[in-house]
């Protein structure tokens, strides 16, 4: 037998690598982890426009106005003018529930629970009216629908609605509502009136029914023997 072959063959020999650097292949692999991690890390995208519910659908940063200088001024006029209002009837409100506007101008035939009521139907409408007129003045403002014609609106629509609160409190008095407040105080009669000032859309559309029963307004629907008359005539 041979004797085994004491000569092996030796293996390749392999650069050494410096400590600290990173093969490409392992850089490869490791690319796909890193990649990953940056973008769980990184922020969410920022839409291009923000909803339109929340910012009337302006594009992000864009805060400047749309009104020039003069609309500006007129704007700022209208806010100071129905927050003046919304104060106004807050105080009258007090000073008719203290009852001294009786007292200061000396009103000695006025019956003082009745002025009250009605002081508190009138005044509740104008403030019902004025918070109305508030909420319209800023969503016009902020939508870009704000025009100067409307300034009359803004500014006599509190007035519209206290005298229609009063108006509404008087019916109310009489019956011809079919209402009935519970409570003779003065929350009762404050809120009736905030009620009809801030709808008083609605509040003008029942006293044209009241009307149309009333004094019979509302054209009847013709029966159809007279339709048929009036075909045979023709």
């Amino acid at each position: 037998m041979l004797p085994e072959s004491t000569d092996r063959p030796e293996p390749p020999e392999t650069t050494p690598f410096p400590i600290g650097v990173v093969r490409d292949s392992d850089a490869e692999s490791a690319d796909p982890i890193q990649n990953q991690q940056a973008e769980t890390n990184a922020a969410p995208a920022i839409p291009s426009v923000i909803p339109h519910d929340e910012a009337d659908g302006r594009p992000i940063d864009d805060w400047k106005s749309r009104y020039p200088h003069e609309a500006r001024v007129q704007i700022r006029w209208e806010a100071a003018a129905v927050a003046a209002i919304s104060i106004g009837s807050l105080a009258m409100i007090f000073l008719v529930w203290t009852g001294l506007i009786p007292k200061w101008t000396g009103w000695t035939v006025c019956s003082r629970p009745a002025f009250s009521r009605y002081g508190y139907f009138f005044f509740g409408g104008v403030l019902g009216g004025t918070l109305f007129g508030i909420k319209y003045l800023y969503h016009v403002v902020a939508r870009g629908f704000w025009n100067q014609d409307r300034c009359l609106w803004r500014v006599l629509s509190p007035l519209l609605a206290g005298s229609l609160a009063f108006v509404v409190g008087a019916l109310t008095d009489a019956g011809f509502l079919g209402l009935t407040i519970s409570a003779s105080k003065a929350p009762a009669y404050v809120s009736l009136g905030f009620i009809t000032g801030y709808f008083g859309d609605k509040a003008l559309a029942k006293m044209t029914e009241m009307a149309d029963v009333i004094f019979g307004t509302r054209d009847a629907p013709k029966s159809s023997g007279s339709q048929a008359r009036a075909d045979g005539q023709q």
